[in-house]
């Protein structure tokens, strides 16, 4: 018998050890298996933890060391907290498929500076093109300031780039704002890796020859661009052709009239493949006519575009759009001794345009847009091309149609609320497709020339896949300047200090016209805010309290008078 129960013992204990054993093994495989491969699960809706597979590829082909310095360490408020976790989180996703070649940390750049080291960091920063946002944080019953920079700069082979990751877009509340900020933070870390691994830049055409802008009057844009594309002025009337080593043609406020051999070259551009961006005043109205007369006439530009436009899908309308969402501009109101005194009034010849619910990647999660004396578009029907409306005015939108007097009276005049109904009206517009060449079953100017000058040219009457974007403003890309000659900012209005997002929405444009990688479709990642039924909260707000509280209890209590009921009918056998 004692025998027997060794054996027994014995056996139980080999079991138990190769139980283990077993276990251990089944540990082991998985984890070697986790280290080749593995699966991550996002269990939101929006799935805002996946990756695009753009990034995806990005990250795994990374060959050398990134290394992101994020300036979002210290006490925040919640807010700020939240974007610094949402960066925490995407950078722990970039590490998931970067691996080794990822590296990050969170610093505060101005902790344990005395005021002087402060100030040089925070101008450093600056010229870096990092904006400080100015807290009040409220401390015990009193105030204090605290200076933040909710960026980021990143690093690769020596290079180096910087992102702003606070998007404050006019009309939202803080939380939408954090919300659209976070959904960009992938956009942002994945197109700064990619600019700086890109060696080859491509070439993007300004185009010159009709009183086009001029490079002063967009320098801060083309100092923009020449970090991602090479800028080259293109006369078209030097050329026979416009070649195709150029990806994109600017065309930037025309005030020429286009010939027939100039029409053709562009046509002939798009048919072969390139992208424009047409930049057009299709009225002329500028407000410096405004500066010694009270009022002038606007009258159309005789461009001679309106056959191509049409053909390639849309029409470019004689109008301008006025709308009671604008900017002001200063009116002197008098004197006081020698110095003139200014006033802001509101001037609806100066829509702000948000691009609210636009869906695509070139206008989702953009701030607002300044533009000045806009011109509506309608698209019109062209076979094989596809139209996506990019950027519209707001509801509360009056057309004027030429002849147009405009005049400074106007801004004393109440608006009449009840004529501006015209609705949201397009005023920029994306074409893709097969487009149509405008000279199809026309004569053909100076082909001869072209087809003798080079052998390789190929005339078309249809175009390869392509793209364009028409914007019924060419101011959109000027810059003002400075009292000491200095460009001010694409978008920076200078009677009210504040920089609209002019300059994003024309690098998204172009970077939409022009690159291959597919980064910019990760603009279209969402963040939903779920808040909670404030109303509801206040109404219920007994309820639940009573609830939480009670039916713990309850539970415990039945829990307990089951248990004992069990435990007495078992120890009762």
């Amino acid at each position: 018998m004692v025998k027997k129960n060794k054996q027994k013992r014995l056996s139980k204990r080999v079991n138990s050890i190769l139980t283990l054993g077993i276990f251990l093994l089944v540990v082991v495989v998985i984890n070697l298996l986790g280290n080749r491969y593995f699966k991550r699960f996002d269990l939101t809706k929006e799935k805002r933890f996946t990756l695009t597979q753009t990034t995806k590829d990005l990250l795994k082909n990374l060959d050398d060391i990134v290394y992101v310095q994020v300036y979002l360490d210290g006490d925040f408020p919640s807010g700020f907290k939240r974007l610094r976790n949402g960066a925490l989180e995407m950078l722990n996703e970039f590490k998931s498929y970067g691996g080794s070649n990822i590296e990050f940390e969170f610093v505060n750049p101005l902790e344990g500076l005395n005021e002087g080291a402060k100030r040089d960091v925070i101008q450093q920063l600056y010229e870096k093109g990092i904006q400080p946002t100015n807290l009040k944080v409220k401390d015990n019953e009193a105030y204090s300031e605290q200076i933040i920079f909710p960026a980021a700069s990143v690093f690769y082979k020596g290079r180096e780039t910087t992102i702003q990751l606070l998007e404050n877009k006019i009309g939202q509340s803080p939380q939408e704002a954090l919300n659209g900020s976070i959904a960009l933070i992938e956009y942002k870390l994945a197109q700064a890796i990619n600019t700086l691994q890109t060696t080859y830049k491509p070439k993007v055409a300004l185009l010159q020859g009709h009183d086009e802008l001029k490079p002063d009057d967009l320098q801060w844009m083309l100092n923009i661009m020449s970090s991602y594309y090479t800028v080259e002025q293109f006369d078209i009337n030097k050329h026979l052709y416009i070649p195709e080593t150029f990806k994109c043609l600017l065309i930037a406020k025309p005030r020429l009239k286009f010939n027939e051999p100039d029409k053709y070259k562009i046509d002939q551009f798009i048919m072969n493949g390139g992208s424009v961006l047409w930049l057009l005043d299709p009225m002329i109205a500028e407000l410096d006519s405004l500066r010694n007369r009270d009022a002038f006439m606007s009258v159309e530009y005789d461009l001679n575009l309106d056959d191509m436009l049409f053909k390639y899908g849309v029409r470019l309308n004689k109008n301008l759009a006025q709308d009671l969402v604008s900017n002001p501009i200063p009116l002197m109101i008098g004197m006081q001794g020698d110095t003139p005194q200014y006033d802001l009034f509101p001037w609806l010849y100066y829509p702000i345009i948000t691009s609210g619910d636009q869906q695509h990647p070139i206008s989702k999660n953009l701030d607002a847009i300044a533009t000045k004396f806009v011109s509506t578009i309608d698209t019109v029907k062209s076979a094989g091309v596809q139209k996506t409306i990019l950027l519209s005015t707001s509801p509360y939108t009056k057309l004027q149609y030429m002849p147009i007097r405009i005049h400074l009276g106007a801004v004393k005049e109440k608006p009449n609320r009840a004529q501006f109904k015209k609705g949201k009206q397009p005023i920029a517009v994306l074409l893709e497709g097969e487009f149509p060449s405008v000279f199809k079953n026309r004569l053909k100017p100076n082909t001869q020339a072209v087809t003798d000058t080079i052998a390789a040219f190929t005339n078309r009457d249809k175009s390869v896949p392509g793209k364009m974007i028409v914007v019924g403003d060419g101011d959109i890309i000027t810059n003002d300047r400075s009292s000491k000659g200095e460009p001010f900012p694409t978008g920076y209005f200078r009677s009210t200090k504040e920089t609209f997002a002019n300059q994003q929405f024309l690098l998204n444009c172009l970077e939409y016209l022009i690159d291959q990688s597919g980064l910019i479709e990760s603009r279209t990642r969402e963040v939903k805010l779920r808040l909670l039924d404030q109303g509801k909260i206040k109404d219920g707000k007994t309820f639940w309290q009573m609830l939480n509280l009670v039916l713990p209890l309850i539970g415990l209590l039945v829990f307990a008078l089951l248990y004992n009921s069990l435990r007495r009918r078992r120890y009762a056998r």
